[in-house]
């Protein structure tokens, strides 16, 4: 019997026009990996495409599905609880699977909490899921399949982890089936590629290490630099200039100095098969600032004009804290690298708000963020999600200040060791309902990178016009987040508060105005050949 396979992800609840359509990685391997074995997949992917109650009801009439998989995050696990039942009474013989980062270490209260959900799958899932699969296909319930966890009678039954997979380049490229239909989105999509899986490093809010060991894998292994610029290849082609490339890895860099020679090596085979290529990667800040200035050069040759870096704060305790591994200093030889050799260092990650957070911290890192043009809603409000699997969550369950739900999606219900912080990190949360605040980040995101392309066009007058609208969008943000400090040392005002929070949002609609209106006349200019510097 040829196996007939849904699998799904959910469109998250919170990114509905706030976000750029994206792919999750992870499903769509494990798509191509069971269409390798035969299998027929049907594929969901609403971070690709948004998935309505409608259009998984369809699929599942449509594809009849001997298996149904999904994965989620504590977000979306509520979604996939529903999806699984509304699967369990349309069709009941079907075995339903969910796997994943968080389903990986709350594999017991998932199944404890949602009776549909037959199957856990832990860690790396495309060899565990072909295993499954073949099962079904013979006609028998995947009991001892390595890598999972299961119900025996009233029983939850956790069996052994599998063999990791060595060679990623055995894997064959990830399923790709919807991104024409991307292509059509209103905002250009975000197409990731996978160099390398894992992780060498150990920051206390990361669940990465521990998925690598729950897998049986080595903490950090690559692709081979020939596939990935293939892939990469495939994609320039196909998207051409309608959808922005990224590399997806964890630790793009990788366990440095050892992995130069690949970077090398991948420079290379970039240049050769991608000429114009442009692509953004996710890296350490001490990664960066201890590559080689050659490297970082080659590297943008090749394509490279963004990273995202991982600073996640300024001051050393919060670093400490955070298990970081770095300093300060670092931080700031990182960001200057970046933005010394052209790239748009901008995107950084920041968690402002985590449980040992101090009151004192938060001046110094806001400054930090407006000094150097990271101000953003998400940089000023950002609280530290506890997630399963993490060193932090341990931690604070030892010390009382964390008691996880049975699933563990009460990942923000830890207790701050300083409460003024924590009430000024709800209040400031509570912004994200608000359309002045949820869509200033890409207005920002806009804004600088249309001031970087006007200057590379020697367009410096709209360049300069367009950075006054932007750091002007920024300042409201700085302003609300510092004046929120000085309440949260005087005790916190919840009224006063919402006073500061409506100015801040009168201000960013000011400010998306006067961008609009900067960029009807830049139109205008450049169209009549009016401006330059």
């Amino acid at each position: 019997m040829k196996a007939r396979v849904l699998l799904v992800n959910p469109s998250h609840p919170e990114s509905a026009g706030y976000f750029a359509p994206t792919m999750h990685l992870g499903l769509r391997y494990i798509a191509a990996r069971l269409r390798q074995d035969g299998a027929v997949v049907k594929l969901l992917d609403g971070d690709a495409v948004p998935l309505s109650d409608a259009a998984y009801d369809a699929a599942l009439a449509d594809t009849a599905p001997h298996v149904v998989g999904f994965t989620a995050t504590h977000l979306t696990l509520p979604l996939v609880y529903r999806m699984a039942s509304r699967c369990r009474e349309r069709l009941p013989q079907a075995i339903t699977v969910i796997g994943g980062h968080h389903a990986t270490f709350a594999d017991r209260g998932i199944l404890e909490r949602c009776p549909a959900i037959d199957v856990v799958v832990r860690g790396e899932g495309e060899e565990t899921m072909a295993e499954l699969v073949d099962r079904v296909s013979g006609g028998s319930f995947p009991q001892g399949v390595a890598g999972t966890t299961t119900r025996r009678g009233s029983t939850i039954v956790r069996e052994a982890p599998r063999n990791p997979l060595v060679n990623l380049d055995d894997l064959p490229p990830p399923a790709r089936d919807d991104l024409d239909q991307m292509l059509k989105a209103p905002r250009a999509p975000a197409i990731g590629v996978l160099t390398s899986r894992g992780c060498p490093n150990a920051c206390a809010f990361c669940s990465t290490p521990a998925f690598a060991r729950a897998s049986g894998a080595p903490a950090w292994r690559a692709r081979s630099e020939t596939a990935v610029a293939a892939e990469m290849a495939q994609l320039a082609s196909h998207t051409g200039t309608r959808a922005r490339l990224f590399f997806s890895d964890d630790n793009f860099i990788g366990p440095a100095p050892e992995q130069y020679p690949r970077l090398e090596r991948l420079a290379e085979a970039l240049e050769r098969s991608c000429p114009g290529l442009r692509f953004e990667a996710d890296c350490r800040s001490d990664a960066l600032a201890a590559m080689p200035d050659a490297l970082l050069r080659r590297l943008i040759r090749a394509g490279l004009d963004s990273v995202y870096l991982g600073l996640e704060a300024i001051d050393p305790a919060g670093l400490r804290q955070l298990g970081k591994g770095v300093t300060p200093r670092r931080n700031l030889m990182a960001l200057k690298k970046a933005r010394r050799a052209g790239l748009a260092a901008f995107r950084a990650g920041f968690i402002l708000f985590h449980p040992d957070t101090s009151l004192e911290a938060l001046p110094l890192n806001l400054k930090f963020l407006w000094r150097y043009g990271l101000t953003t809603y998400w940089s000023v409000s950002q609280r530290l999600k506890l997630f399963p699997g993490t060193a932090m969550a341990s931690r604070l369950q030892e010390e009382g200040r964390f008691k996880p739900s049975l699933d563990h999606t009460n990942v923000y219900d830890y207790v701050f060791r300083d409460p003024r912080v924590g009430r000024m990190a709800a209040s400031m949360g509570t912004l994200a309902e608000r359309d002045e605040f949820r869509s200033s980040p890409a207005w920002v995101d806009f804004l600088m990178n249309l001031e970087r392309s006007l200057s590379a066009l020697n367009m410096d007058a709209g360049a300069r016009r367009l950075r006054l609208v932007r750091r002007g969008m920024q300042g409201e943000l700085h302003r609300l987040a510092m004046r929120a400090c000085d309440l949260a040392r005087a005790g916190w005002d919840e009224a006063a508060f919402s006073r500061l929070a409506e100015r801040a949002a009168a201000g960013l609609r000011a400010r998306a105005d006067a961008a609009i209106a900067s960029l009807d006349q830049l139109a205008r200019l450049t169209g009549s050949g009016a401006i330059g510097g």
